[in-house]
This record gives C-alpha cells, sequence and structure tokens, in this order.
C-alpha cells in the first residue's frame, strides 16, 4: 500500500507555461534563474496538492529588469512640449554586467534656476555685509584713525614730544604718546596750544552724547564700565587724572588731533584705537576693545570731544607728564621710607590699595610689567607732579625716583605676549 504522503508535492509554474520549472515535496527551496527571462512583467504560479488531493493555487505578479537602467532628464510622461528641447538620456548597468562603473549611474543634471538664485542672493547678502564691515562707523568717520595717507605721513613727522614750555612737559607711555624717549634727533615738534576741559553740560543729547558720556565714565571707572577688558584692579584714571582732564597728569586732550603716529615701541604708525588697546592690554593687564564695539567708539568719542579746539596736528600745553631730571644716584631703600610716608595711607602697606579708590602699585591685581608705569622713569615724573594727591609736586626729585626705584623691585603681573603687537 502506498504512502499518502507521496501525493502532497509543489508545482511552481511560470507565466502560461503548462510546464512546471520546478516541482518538489514541501518544504523546499528553489532558485528562480531571472537571467533567462525575459525583461518585463511576469507572473509566477504556485500550487500545492495535499495528500487528500485538494489543490491550492496562489500567484505573484512581479518585473524583472536584468537589462541597463535608464534615466531621461528634460522630458517627463505627460508634457507638453514645442520647439527644440534639450534631453538628456542615460543607461546605467544592471545586474548583467559583472563590471560595474558607479560614475554611469550617475545621470548630470543641469542646476535648477531656484539654486541658481539662491546662490546669488546668499552672495550678495554676504558681500554686502562684508562691505559694510570695512566701512568706518559713523563714531570714526571723522576721526584720524581714518585720514588719508598725506596725514598718517605727516602725523609721523610730528610724532615728537611736547614742550610747553622751559619746565618741558614730558609725554607719558600712556595714551598722551605713543613714542617712547628720547624721540628721534630729526623730529619735529607738534606746536602746543594752551586748553581747558570743556563744561560737561556741553556734551550734547542723543546717541553722539551718550557715547562721548559712557567714554568719560570708561576712563573714570575701567573696571565697572569695561570689565570685561580689564584683568586687574587699574582703571584708565588712576594714570589719566581728573578722567583725563588734568594738565601733567597725561591729559586725553590733543591726542587724536596727531594720531595716527609713528610708534617707537611698535616701529610703524599706529591709530588711536591701537594705542588704547596698549593701555588695555599692558596698564589693566586685560585683552584689547572689539575695534568697532561701543567701549572703543565711546573712548575715541570722549577723547575727539575733549579735544574740541585743538588743530589737527597740534596738542595741548600740559600734555604728558613735566620731565624730571634723574638723579645721580637712585635708592630704593630711601624709596621705601618715602613710600611709608607719602604713599602707604592710600596703597597700603603691601602695594594693594584700595580697589576703586587707589590703584594697587604691585601685586597680582596691578598694571603688569608692561606698562608705562613699570619705567622708573615715567612713574617718577608722574609721581613728581601728582604725589601725594593731598600736596601734588611736594616730593623732590630725588624722592620721586627713589620711590619708583622702590615700587618697581616689588613683584607684579607678566606681560602677556599673546599682545606683543601693542
Amino acid at each position: 500500500m502506498s504512502d499518502a504522503r507521496d501525493l502532497t508535492r509543489i508545482d511552481v509554474f511560470l507565466d502560461e507555461d503548462p510546464s512546471p520549472v520546478a516541482s518538489f515535496r514541501p518544504p523546499e527551496a528553489f532558485e528562480l534563474d531571472t537571467t533567462k527571462i525575459s525583461d518585463g512583467p511576469h507572473k509566477l504560479t504556485i500550487r500545492a496538492i495535499d495528500n487528500k488531493g485538494s489543490v491550492s493555487v496562489r500567484e505573484i505578479r512581479f518585473e524583472v529588469h536584468n537589462g541597463p537602467g535608464i534615466d531621461v532628464v528634460g522630458l517627463r510622461p505627460g508634457d507638453v512640449v514645442e520647439g527644440k528641447i534639450p534631453v538628456l538620456v542615460n543607461a546605467y548597468a544592471g545586474t548583467s554586467e559583472e563590471n560595474w562603473e558607479p560614475r554611469r549611474a550617475e545621470t548630470p543634471a543641469p542646476v535648477p534656476t531656484w539654486a541658481w538664485v539662491l546662490f546669488l542672493a546668499v552672495t550678495a547678502w554676504a558681500m554686502f555685509y562684508w562691505a559694510e564691515d570695512l566701512r568706518p562707523g559713523p563714531e570714526f568717520a571723522n576721526t584720524p584713525t581714518y585720514a588719508s595717507a598725506a596725514r598718517i605721513a605727516k602725523a609721523a613727522e610730528l610724532q615728537a614730544p611736547v614742550s610747553a614750555n622751559p619746565a618741558s612737559v614730558r609725554p607719558a607711555e600712556g595714551i598722551a604718546s605713543s613714542s617712547s624717549y628720547p624721540p628721534p634727533a630729526n623730529a619735529s615738534q607738534p606746536a602746543a596750544v594752551s586748553w581747558h576741559p570743556p563744561e560737561l553740560s556741553s556734551i550734547h543729547s542723543g546717541p553722539e552724547g551718550d557715547s562721548v558720556r559712557l567714554g568719560r565714565n570708561i576712563i573714570a571707572e575701567t573696571t565697572k564700565c569695561a570689565a570685561r577688558y580689564v584683568a586687574n584692579d587699574m582703571k584708565c584714571g588712576d594714570c589719566h587724572l581728573n578722567a583725563g582732564t588734568l594738565a601733567g597728569a597725561s591729559a586725553l586732550a590733543g591726542v587724536t588731533t596727531v594720531f595716527p603716529a609713528y610708534s617707537q615701541r611698535a616701529k610703524r604708525v599706529i591709530s588711536i584705537e591701537e594705542r588704547i588697546e596698549e593701555c588695555f592690554v599692558r596698564s589693566e593687564n586685560g585683552k584689547p576693545l572689539p575695534y568697532g564695539g561701543p567701549e572703543m567708539a565711546a573712548i575715541v568719542a570722549y577723547m575727539t570731544w575733549l579735544s574740541q579746539g585743538v588743530p589737527v596736528g597740534s596738542t595741548i600745553q600740559g600734555r604728558g607728564f613735566p620731565e624730571v631730571n634723574r638723579p645721580s644716584h637712585v635708592d630704593p631703600q630711601h624709596g621705601a621710607n618715602v613710600y611709608a610716608d607719602k604713599c602707604s595711607a592710600c596703597h597700603g602697606s603691601d602695594g594693594r590699595g584700595v580697589p576703586g579708590a587707589f590703584p594697587p602699585l604691585w601685586g597680582a591685581r596691578s598694571f603688569s610689567d608692561g606698562a608705562g608705569m613699570s619705567h622708573v622713569e615715567k612713574m617718577a615724573a608722574f609721581v613728581k607732579a601728582n604725589m601725594p594727591p593731598t600736596a601734588p609736586g611736594s616730593l623732590s626729585a630725588q624722592d620721586a625716583f627713589d620711590v619708583a626705584a622702590f615700587v618697581e623691585t616689588k613683584p607684579r603681573p607678566k606681560f602677556n605676549p599673546r599682545y606683543s603687537r601693542y
């Protein structure tokens, strides 16, 4: 007697061919070789018969595509066209090719118009803002920084210290002058004119006046109004007394009128903005102000306002510090006694000063060793003319040099070489 399972089988038919392409007892796997079938739509019919003779049929429709792929750019189904139109046709290999070239599968297509429009718009926008960034703002447009080449050349010739009177005034290494001493022998001297500080009430209202007032506040209260750019307890007003309005104390008037100017330290012509940066990175031991920022604009605006009435190429009488002849012998030990007697009441026996009132003269919160005040001659000239504040000018030249030499023996921050260009 035969086994009933012999009746269970599966027949697989392709399209309308009555002969099966495969016949087997389940379960079974078989391979359909589509390379022997023409490209196009086909039908696979699967017929199963169980041991009772019942039949079940399932159809699977599929499409064979073994030939090259075809891509068309420039003409789509249903397009309505006229005249001559460019049509790009590409064919790339299918499974029938053994060595497939990836580049042939890439159909080059023209850049769409919208992409060109977007590209041109973005480019125009970027060039516009780039050009605007190069344009000096209104707060700088009338300052000497953007003067002509002829003006810059003339400024280099005018960069000599001022002799206001027989007791000549010596520019400080602060904002008052960018050159070091002695000046070049062939340098001419800019004319010095008499000057009196303008009244604060004369500052105009509006944005320009607000900028001038901000500049004055930054000079007087640098650690509050420009705190992001200061790394110690020094204020601009610690050297430029009375917010830069006191003659003989590195007054800030008559400075924008002689800049751009040649700098002995930088060995090139520098702008007034670069000169201001020197103070921030050296005396304040901080970092440069942004050139287009409100702080820089305000300081230049304030200095320009102070300089009203001072002719271009001239400066003021009393700019810098009065010159002091160096004694034949400087004694730091005697300077320690002078400091204890005349200076420690304000600056403290440890030189730390009182933040917001009296500046530190040494220590981590004082000016760096790259500042003008770190030179004995500069500090001595400042001290002789302006200290102590209760009796300025009362110290002898010997006392001034000795106390300056004593202060310079004390530790202070190192100048950051990252800003050596200033």
